[in-house]
């Protein structure tokens, strides 16, 4: 077979019947109330290339599914994970400007947060036009908003890297979906991760030794 022809045309470990078989009959049943599925193996095991199969079967075969996928590793310089997510949604399912607004808002608002726990800011007055609405209000607004989007295109976010990148952005990016997006019906983020290594960046940012803990700390995501 040649490009073009078949999303599977190169394909050598026939990953086509377990995607279309196994995979996405779980993904789907998993998209309707939405969530968080994590698939693990280790470095060099191919999970690029199942993604982006996986992404181009639903894109293509699938109708009226979306998917993206989200290479974390090079949004890892930006502090807030939550960029690269409302532009990959945007990009799927096509914002007007209210949509557009509410991210602006909720950055904003996600600023606000951050300096009032800077100890030498909280004697400044935050609460001006800027920050008019509390963070919990903006999210929740954008998520109805969302919902409405999703309904009629239910969307599959891929997050790619994850476990490459700097152990704050990984686990803050794990906290973002979690608090942000978790969960909204016909989303559904599959995170392709080398579990050990993403482990890793959670015992650097928590301080957590045991396996255990870990381990349960991250379901909690899922």
């Amino acid at each position: 077979k040649q490009e073009g022809d078949d999303i599977f045309y190169d394909d050598l470990l026939d990953r086509k019947q377990f995607i279309t078989k196994k995979f996405a009959p779980c993904c789907s049943a998993l998209l309707g109330r939405g969530g968080v599925l994590a698939v693990h193996a280790p470095f060099g095991y191919g999970k690029s290339k199942f993604a982006q199969y996986y992404k181009e079967y639903l894109n293509k075969e699938i109708p009226p599914n979306k998917a993206i996928i989200i290479d974390s590793f090079l949004h890892d310089y930006i502090d807030n994970p939550f960029i690269a997510i409302h532009k990959s949604i945007g990009e799927l399912v096509g914002y007007d400007e209210e949509m557009n607004k509410l991210g602006r808002e909720i950055l904003k608002a996600s600023v606000k947060e951050v300096l009032s726990l800077v100890p030498i800011l909280r004697k400044f007055n935050l609460s001006n036009k800027l920050f008019e609405r509390s963070l919990e209000q903006i999210i929740k607004q954008y998520i109805e908003r969302l919902k409405k989007l999703a309904s009629n295109k239910p969307i599959t976010i891929i997050i790619d890297e994850l476990d490459r990148c700097r152990p704050d952005y990984a686990v803050c990016f794990l906290e973002r979906i979690k608090h942000y997006f978790g969960p909204v019906p016909n989303i559904l983020f599959i995170l392709m991760i080398n579990k050990d290594q993403l482990f890793q960046s959670i015992k650097y940012v928590y301080g957590i030794e045991n396996k255990e803990d870990i381990t349960n700390y991250f379901e909690k995501f899922l």
